[in-house]
């Protein structure tokens, strides 16, 4: 069985990313053409340079408490992110923070679509590494917790007679993705999980 599996576009495996916030931008950028193109049936671009750029100026200019998908929700929210074209103009709403619980992501992935997924990172746990089919092999039973984090999109669950498990996209290249993880190692790695809502599209030209 699966529930909410929704659409899957190459953008999310054509950037292959490595440093830190770059993955913020793309897991976020990749999940607005995805709205853009479910809602609209219209293939979008974006500069990413452009869009990271000037995320990164925001992000290192604003004091207090911040966030690299907060900083970009906010670009999207207050001046929308221009097509890569110059044609359109996508702007959000908002972009909100969710329960943990794998029982309320399966019902977010119903409402929302794709969500925005943040993990914490394990030396000797691979996000890239098959065990029984799609899925992740199993989380190890002694843990080595990494230094950095790592932000993906959630795209839908799935149910087999022997795993229960939510799909998702990483940026770490096609072999990477899609991958399914098991709900208890989803537990284990889920930092937070975003939903991106009231996304527009605003002809330029």
């Amino acid at each position: 069985m699966i529930l909410a599996d929704n659409i899957s576009f190459d953008h999310k495996t054509t950037f292959n990313q490595g440093k830190f916030p770059m993955c913020q931008t793309y897991a976020f950028l990749a999940l607005l053409i995805e709205h853009i193109q479910q809602i609209h049936d219209i293939d979008i671009s974006f500069d990413f340079k452009k869009t990271y750029d000037k995320m990164i100026t925001l992000y290192s200019s604003t004091k207090g408490r911040k966030s690299f998908v907060g900083t970009l929700a906010r670009i999207a929210r207050i001046d929308g992110i221009e097509t890569l074209d110059g044609k359109y103009l996508v702007k959000i709403d908002e972009c909100s923070r969710l329960s943990k619980d794998p029982r309320q992501i399966r019902k977010f992935l119903q409402m929302y679509g794709t969500l925005l997924w943040w993990v914490r990172m394990y030396k000797n746990y691979s996000l890239s590494k098959s065990g029984t089919g799609d899925f992740l092999y199993s989380f190890p039973k002694k843990p080595i917790r990494g230094s950095y984090t790592h932000l993906m999109t959630l795209d839908g669950y799935k149910s087999t007679p022997k795993k229960k498990g939510f799909k998702f996209y990483n940026s770490w290249g096609e072999k990477a993705s899609p991958k399914y993880i098991q709900i208890e190692d989803f537990k284990k790695l889920t930092i937070k999980a975003y939903a991106i809502k009231g996304v527009s599209l605003t002809k330029l030209k």
